[in-house]
């Protein structure tokens, strides 16, 4: 999935660590970024509904915000979330 001229998102996976869910994003920079970005993972229920959300800052092993990737650059951003209470990490929608 591309995000304008700048980023491709080349794929995710989703699991558990020290009680939160882990979402790791790769990226492949496709131009240098014009601006520092941040990403946001919604997880949705059964129904439809959010469960819960989580939003941070896009960055690389090294910290740097995307405004510091150059063409070419391979990212794997992980980050994790802390779920509500009524559902465990890493679990998907019944």
């Amino acid at each position: 999935m591309k995000f304008g001229d700048e980023l491709s998102l080349t794929g995710y996976s989703i699991g558990t660590k020290n009680g939160h869910t882990e979402v790791e994003m790769r990226w492949n920079v496709l131009r240098k970024p014009s601006a520092d970005y941040y990403v946001f993972v919604h997880a949705l229920d059964g129904t439809g509904a959010m469960a819960f959300e989580g939003d941070h800052s896009l960055k690389n092993a090294t910290g740097a915000q995307t405004g510091a990737w150059t063409a070419g650059d391979t990212v794997a951003d992980r980050f994790l979330i802390a779920p509500p209470a009524s559902r465990p990490p890493g679990a998907p929608a019944p």
